[in-house]
């Protein structure tokens, strides 16, 4: 797959679950977001484009898609930073 930049929150969403479920239900940020920028093929460009202040487009967007997979039910906060398939 060549990179098509970052998903909308809903696709990227799809993304973390198939990282956890890759990992064995339970992954921190961090391999999440290597499995996404993996995942994607995403650049260096398209890694380190900022949202605001220090915080990339990336992260943010991830934030989002954490946030709805927890809110429909699909993941659970497994300690600081970490994250379960439910």
């Amino acid at each position: 797959m060549s990179s098509k930049g970052i998903p909308q929150n809903a696709d990227l969403t799809l993304i973390v679950v198939m990282a956890l479920k890759q990992s064995g239900g339970e992954a921190s940020n961090k391999a999440i977001r290597e499995f996404v920028i993996q995942h994607l093929e995403l650049t260096s460009d398209e890694v380190a484009q900022i949202h605001s202040g220090k915080r990339t487009k990336l992260e943010y967007k991830l934030a989002w898609a954490r946030t709805i997979a927890k809110q429909n039910g699909l993941i659970s906060s497994a300690g600081p930073s970490r994250w379960k398939l439910t």
